[in-house]
């Protein structure tokens, strides 16, 4: 149904365009137009096309979005799913989750006191 509504729409703007075309091929007249500094004169035919070729660059354009919008979501959804896929993966080795006591660890195993004041441990370690 969308398709043949498509093809009608398709159709009359078709047939509107050629009637704008073979009605202003006659008119002579040029309009003055100016405008930022510039100033020139047209006829309705060259005004018409200027306005045809507006639109089709706005259609161009919002498409243009919409196909980079899409995009950007699907990479979202996929990063997404692999960052979930790659949690999923760290579990223990008998395939269950592993369980989080939700304080962070630091790479030599211990936990953090959550304070940058702990004391307890060198700040660095020397390998004499």
């Amino acid at each position: 149904m969308l398709i043949l509504l498509g093809l009608v729409l398709i159709l009359i703007a078709a047939g509107s365009f050629a009637i704008a075309v073979a009605t202003s091929v006659h008119y002579t007249t040029q309009i003055p137009l100016s405008g930022l500094g510039v100033s020139f004169a047209a006829t309705p035919l060259i005004m018409f096309l200027a306005g045809a070729v507006s639109v089709i660059l706005l259609g161009l354009g919002s498409v243009l979005i919409r196909q980079g919008a899409r995009r950007a979501m699907g990479r979202r959804k996929e990063l997404k799913q692999l960052r979930k896929d790659a949690t999923a993966a760290t579990g223990t080795a008998d395939g269950s989750p592993a369980k989080s006591d939700g304080t962070a660890k630091i790479p030599d195993g211990s936990t953090g006191s959550g304070s940058d004041t702990n004391t307890d441990a060198p700040l660095h370690r020397d390998t004499e």
